[in-house]
Formats: structure tokens, sequence, C-alpha cells
């Protein structure tokens, strides 16, 4: 899923959380068009993903690893416990170039 583009699907998640995440797969990692907004070893990747503006996905490793993103093409893992989760209650998020801006609702 590609949510960064301007008319996108209604079910599309995109930015700004209250903190409500949904696990998405097992066994699977994002791989997101738009490049990884962190990446490194954080046992809170949650709070991280939380803290990172745009982030809408993040998967965490067996191992501690966590990547952040704002979009998701989902790949097999070598890790087949790792875990994609994406935020549950966001506002819509525009991107113009390489920014983002964050708006309550984005015409269809």
């Amino acid at each position: 899923k590609d949510c960064t583009y301007f008319g996108g699907p209604r079910s599309c998640p995109t930015t700004r959380s209250t903190g409500a995440y949904r696990l998405q797969s097992v066994g699977k990692w994002c791989n997101p068009q738009k490049g990884i907004l962190w990446q490194g070893v954080d046992q809170m990747c949650e709070t991280r993903c939380d803290h990172v503006p745009g982030c809408v996905y993040y998967t965490v490793y067996a191992n501690g690893w966590c990547q952040i993103s704002n979009t998701c093409m989902e790949q097999a893992s070598q890790d087949p416990v790792a875990t994609i989760h994406v935020k549950i209650d966001v506002t819509r998020v525009l991107f113009v170039g390489n920014s983002f801006t964050y708006v309550n609702d984005l015409p269809y």
C-alpha cells in the first residue's frame, strides 16, 4: 500500500497517532517506496514511531531491530517472527516534494 498520494483510498492509513496500533502482518517487513524514516535497535519501537513525524508503520524483528516508515509494500522477511504494525487512529498526510503536512480531511 502506498498512502502518500493525494486521492488514495479512504481506508488507507496515514499519520499522527493517539498511540493506537494494530498488528498487520507476521513474518514480513515494510519495504517503503519513499524510504525508511528511521531504523536501528530500539526495544520501544512503537514509542519511537509515535515521536517520528510521518511514521505510520513500524516493523519489529526478533533481534530488537526497529524500522519505521510512512508507506508499506509488504515483503517476506528472513525473520519469521518479524511483525508489522500500523497506526489505526490517524490524520491524513499530504506529501509535497520531500516534506509533508498534516491535513484533517482530503477530498476524494
